[in-house]
């Protein structure tokens, strides 16, 4: 009776275990269910061992031929206890461990609540710059931080900067900005950091791979930060790297867009009409809507960066200049752009010394300034500068912006560069078809001249043309023609000495016959004063020296003088070349008036009578010369300038038969 007692006692308290286990499943295993698989399995096997005890005590296993004998039944039950002891233990060992994380993390479930509200602000938030105030307050508070310091990373000026500091003395953030940060990487630059400011716990907030900002720790002395602390720590700040991280993908995106879509508005703008003049109001209003700008210039330069011209709105959305002159200073920030190719960012225009805007764009009342050039080919085209009135109105987001949108104005620039060229050279190409008519109608060498220094002043419009001629020793110029876009004083008209001392680069084009091209800036190549006074005037900026070549010999020289800034007026190469076909006519007009003078001069020495056979021999021989210089003055005369590869040809080819005529008279 005891031996029943016994067996159906250890029966039914294996049994109870079960039930109890199955109910504190859920809460005693909920996070490790491979312990409560092993366990159950195991008190299971155990419970299965005292039935298979019972029934053996009772004889109820006699009809079951394995287990009727004694020794079997024995050695089944110690395989089941020893079975279930071990399984037991197996979930015993798995199930204690997390225990006691989990009995640690109710130990601090005040630092688990706190870090899950942390985390809670950290996505809510709206604003990610009050973002970085608030949550170290937070951090501080809950992890009872009695110090806290943050250094947020400025992108534009490429280094660390401290944005919020609480229980840290000032002197102590002082030494991080002493550090030089052009001079090491971003990497660097934040291990230097965490390694000047003493701190318990750093937390570093990523973004893009970079570190974007590193908020810095410190408990009171001889407290240190828990393992459990360091968990929740390292949550929050994963959690914030998450957060801007997001925001920056956001913002890159909504950056994207607005550049595909302002970028499509510009395309569509000159799809109509190339015009960047027409086109200026409407270009105004999109780069206000795209960037507030109030005030709008667009100048474009020419080859060299001479002759600019300005497309300017003002805030009034009044055109101040359609393509008109813009005089740029020397100290301002066109001189800047042109040498360093990159944009000028200028926030606020009263607190900055060292930049010089336009007088246009304070005069508009702007505070804000952004100018970005245009480049084409390496070169600087263009310079677009914007503007408002208010002070910090652009920031580096906007100068982004700005760069992408004056890619899209790159081929509108090159249409209106290559529009001008072709402009100025079809008004070339026409004032040197009606200097033809004046060449016909000249009788003398001064008429000839003086209708040519008429015609370079009113093409060319630069402030003074002289044309002078050597005389028969080569020691002095005669001033044959003389023409000013405007009354020059003490301008002189008499003879000038033609020596290296007195007139250098007049004396060097004489002896070298080619052309010269001075800048007075360049100290190298600026003229002297006694050649200004002879030559040119006092207040010249520029000059070009054309010689005028007869029969390989300089016959004359075409000085032209600008008395505006080498930087806003200069002569480009459809100038020069205008100039030069302009003197090789003058030269082969001299020629033919030099041929018919002799040919006159002979009849009248000689009695020659031109019925004679020997006349006539003479005429047909000149013919084919004759035809050739002819026809080469109809090719120049139709094609003019734009035949840059057949002019050395066709010169050549001309001086060659201007010399046989004049041999063929020698001989004669």
């Amino acid at each position: 009776m005891s031996q029943l007692i016994i067996d159906v006692f250890f029966t039914t308290v294996f049994i109870l275990l079960l039930v109890l286990l199955a109910k504190i499943r859920i809460k005693a295993f909920d996070n490790n269910k491979d312990s409560f698989r092993y366990t159950f399995l195991g008190l299971s096997v155990l419970g299965a061992a005292s039935l298979l005890q019972l029934a053996g005590h009772q004889n109820l296993l006699d009809s079951v031929p394995f287990l009727t004998e004694p020794v079997y039944r024995e050695l089944l039950l110690g395989i089941g206890i020893v079975s279930g002891i071990t399984l037991m233990i197996a979930g015993v060992s798995i199930w204690l461990p997390g225990r006691k994380q989990k009995a640690g993390e109710i130990d601090n479930s005040g630092n688990s609540a706190h870090a899950l509200d942390i985390e809670k602000a950290i996505i809510h938030s709206q604003n990610l710059k009050s973002l970085l105030r608030r949550i170290p307050k937070m951090i501080s508070r809950d992890f009872n931080f009695k110090a806290c310091v943050i250094f947020y990373r400025q992108n534009r000026l490429n280094k660390y900067v401290c944005t919020y500091r609480e229980g840290i003395d000032e002197t102590e953030t002082q030494s991080i900005k002493n550090i030089d940060f052009s001079l090491i990487g971003a990497k660097q630059q934040a291990m230097e950091i965490m390694s000047r400011i003493p701190h318990d716990y750093c937390l570093s907030v990523m973004v893009n791979n970079l570190t974007q900002a590193i908020l810095l720790f410190r408990k009171n002395s001889g407290e240190a930060v828990s393992e459990v602390e360091r968990r929740s720590l390292k949550e929050i700040g994963r959690v914030l790297t998450y957060r801007f991280n997001n925001e920056f993908i956001a913002k890159k995106e909504r950056f994207y867009s607005r550049c595909w879509e302002y970028s499509g508005h510009i395309k569509n703008i000159f799809a109509a009409k190339n015009s960047i003049g027409s086109n200026l109001p409407v270009l105004h209003q999109l780069f206000k809507q795209a960037l507030g700008a109030e005030y709008f210039s667009l100048t474009v330069l020419g080859k060299r960066h001479a002759n600019p011209k300005a497309y300017t709105v003002g805030i009034n959305g009044n055109i101040l200049l359609d393509g008109g002159n813009s005089s740029i200073m020397k100290n301002s920030y066109f001189r800047k752009i042109l040498a360093d190719k990159k944009a000028v960012l200028i926030e606020n225009i009263n607190e900055a010394r060292r930049q010089v805007v336009d007088s246009m764009f304070v005069s508009c009342g702007q505070c804000s300034f952004l100018a970005q050039p245009i480049i084409v080919d390496n070169r600087v085209v263009a310079i677009l500068t914007l503007g408002h009135s208010a002070a910090y109105h652009f920031g580096r987001e906007d100068l982004l912006l700005v760069e992408a949108l004056a890619y899209s104005l790159t081929s509108a620039i090159v249409a209106e560069l290559n529009q001008r060229q072709i402009f100025e050279r079809d008004r070339y190409l026409a004032a040197i078809n009606g200097f033809e008519s004046a060449v016909r109608k000249a009788t003398d060498i001064d008429s000839l001249l003086k209708a040519a220094a008429d015609l370079l002043i009113n093409n060319v419009s630069t402030t003074m043309v002289r044309i002078t001629v050597l005389d028969d020793f080569r020691i002095r110029l005669k001033t044959a023609a003389i023409k000013t876009i405007r009354p020059v004083a003490d301008l002189n008209t008499d003879d000038s000495i033609l020596s290296r001392e007195l007139t250098y680069w007049h004396q060097v084009v004489a002896e070298e016959g080619r052309l010269l091209l001075i800048n007075q800036d360049d100290a190298e190549s600026r003229m002297e004063k006694s050649e200004i006074e002879s030559l040119v005037f006092k207040t010249v900026q520029s000059a070009l020296i054309i010689p005028i070549v007869i029969n390989g010999r300089t016959f004359g020289m075409i000085t032209l003088g600008e008395m505006r800034a080498w930087e806003r007026t200069s002569y480009n190469s459809t100038t020069i070349s205008f100039c030069k076909t302009i003197a090789a006519k003058i030269a082969d007009t001299i020629k033919l008036l030099q041929i018919s003078r002799m040919m006159v001069s002979k009849r009248d020495t000689q009695g020659v009578n031109v019925n004679s056979k020997s006349d006539t021999g003479l005429l047909r021989r000149l013919k084919v010369p004759m035809t050739n210089l002819q026809g080469s003055l109809e090719i120049l005369r139709i094609k003019g300038s734009q035949m840059d590869g057949d002019a050395n040809r066709i010169l050549s080819r001309m001086e060659e038969s201007s010399n046989d005529i004049v041999n063929l008279l020698n001989d004669y």
